[in-house]
This record gives structure tokens, C-alpha cells and sequence, in this order.
């Protein structure tokens, strides 16, 4: 296996494919390339965790606590901010090492989804696209979000007191600040005035 080591400055890891990318510190000139790698490890700086911009690339991410996960079969630790690129970006959340205080995650330009379907959920909603993943003593600020998948027992809350439309979609399934969300149990609206659609087209196997 395969381990890069950065430097003790601020810098930029990009994984454009499986194995490969490039990382960029303040002092280079220009990136350094790399290929057939399995592991890349932060320095003591800010770690900037990328995926490539490449035209509809999709990028898969598992997010295991606040450093560390995988990106395109790259497994990664001490990494500070993670941001996804213009292509399709998948984040799985589930934590295997210590549990995470709060981190941000910008899921980039594309067509962008969360899953997390261990443990019990509370997802959320502030604006458009921007949803707070909470669950135990864990919390993950996700930005540039279209689709949210849940475990079944969450709940989908209105952050604010803002005027919503709430669409219901199906049995578990909501539209709510332009994600779609499924896997949710209970939903919670906020202090604004809140109005619920339903675009159910096929009969409910089970009550809402």
C-alpha cells in the first residue's frame, strides 16, 4: 500500500480518479502528480480535500469522522475541509473511528447526495441545497445538496421561521428547500407558515 505524507503548510489534495490526483502546498510552484496511491495523509496546516472538476466526473466519498474517509478508493486522514467538484458527488456517512464534533462539507456544482442510514437522524433545513446532518453528539454542515437518503427512523426539521412549502412524495419522502429527501419518520416544521403539498402518485403500501 501506498502512503503520501504532505507538508506542514497549507495545501490542497485533489483526487481526479481512483488512485490518482495531485496536491498543491503554498510554497509549490506547481502540483505534484500522483498515481497508483492508496493512502494520503495531511500535514500539521489546513488540508483542502477536493474532487477533480473534470466535466461529469462522479465522485464517491465515505465520510468516517472529522478526518478521515475514503474519496475514490483514497483512503484519507488529517484532512480540514472537503469540497466536491463540478461532476455527481456521493457522500456516505458512516463513522467508524471517533465521533464527529462539526464539520462542513460543499458538496460542489453537481447533481450532489448524502446517505446516512446508520443510526437515528435529524436532518435540518435552513435554504436551499443546505441541510445539517445531526445524529449522538455529531454534526456535519453540508452545502450544494439535491438528495438525502435516511435510515428510516429520522427526522426532517425546518431550521427557521421562514414561510415553507413541504411537497410529500411518498411514504417516508419529502421535498423540502429543493432536496429531496427519503428515509424520514417525523418532520418538524418551524415557526413560519408552513404549507404541505402531496404529489403522491402511487397508493401508500403504509400510512405517511
Amino acid at each position: 500500500s501506498d502512503i503520501i505524507i504532505g507538508p506542514d503548510e497549507d495545501t490542497t489534495w485533489t483526487i481526479s480518479s481512483q488512485y490518482a490526483g495531485n496536491l498543491l502546498a503554498t510554497s509549490f510552484v506547481t502540483p505534484i502528480y500522483f498515481t497508483g496511491i492508496e493512502t494520503i495523509t495531511g500535514g500539521s496546516a489546513t488540508d483542502n480535500l477536493v474532487s477533480s472538476d473534470g466535466v461529469g466526473t462522479p465522485h464517491a466519498w465515505v465520510i468516517n469522522n472529522n478526518t478521515e474517509g475514503t474519496l475514490d478508493n483514497v483512503a484519507y486522514t488529517s484532512m480540514n475541509s472537503f469540497t466536491g467538484g463540478s461532476g455527481n458527488d456521493s457522500f456516505t456517512v458512516t463513522p467508524s473511528g471517533s465521533a464527529i464534533t462539526t464539520i462542513a462539507i460543499n458538496g460542489g456544482s453537481g447533481t450532489n447526495s448524502v446517505t446516512k442510514t446508520s443510526t437515528t437522524n435529524t436532518w435540518t433545513t435552513t435554504t436551499n441545497n443546505q441541510v445539517d446532518l445531526t445524529y449522538s453528539t455529531s454534526t456535519i454542515n453540508f452545502t450544494n445538496i439535491e438528495t438525502v437518503t435516511g435510515g428510516g427512523s429520522d427526522t426532517l426539521a425546518a431550521g427557521d421561521n421562514t414561510d415553507r412549502d413541504w411537497t410529500i412524495t411518498g411514504a417516508g419522502e419529502y421535498t423540502l428547500d429543493l432536496i429531496a429527501f427519503s428515509g424520514i419518520s417525523n418532520i418538524s416544521a418551524g415557526g413560519g407558515n408552513d404549507t404541505f403539498i402531496i404529489a403522491i402518485t402511487t397508493p401508500l403500501a403504509s400510512p405517511l
